[in-house]
């Protein structure tokens, strides 16, 4: 499933639509620290956002990152995810709902 549809499913905003929303998502991490989710990524889903944030999953191409709890980055961290083309998508559900809805429809 790629990341685009999982966010119609689940209702999710796209704040930034990067150049993950066409990629096939297989799997993800759910974890605050970027430390935690090296290595990991395929979705990244996080209720904290920041410019090192960005950059791993950058680093990393990541499909993108899912915002949780209703939480918006900064004007410079839309800036950067626009630049290095990361996805951010936007939800109001808690990161375990969020993870767990994820895990549901890519199984």
């Amino acid at each position: 499933m790629k990341l685009h549809e999982v966010a119609e499913r689940l209702g999710m905003e796209i704040l930034v639509p990067g150049n993950g929303l066409q990629q096939q998502v297989t799997g993800g991490c759910t974890a605050d620290l970027p430390s935690e989710a090296l290595g990991r990524l395929a979705v990244w889903i996080t209720s904290r956002v920041h410019r090192n944030a960005i950059a791993v999953a950058a680093l990393r191409r990541a499909a993108g990152i899912v915002l949780t709890n209703g939480v918006r980055p900064d004007n410079e961290c839309l800036r950067l995810a626009e630049t290095e083309g990361v996805a951010l998508l936007a939800t109001l559900l808690s990161p375990f709902e969020a993870s767990g809805r994820i895990y549901e429809l890519l199984r």
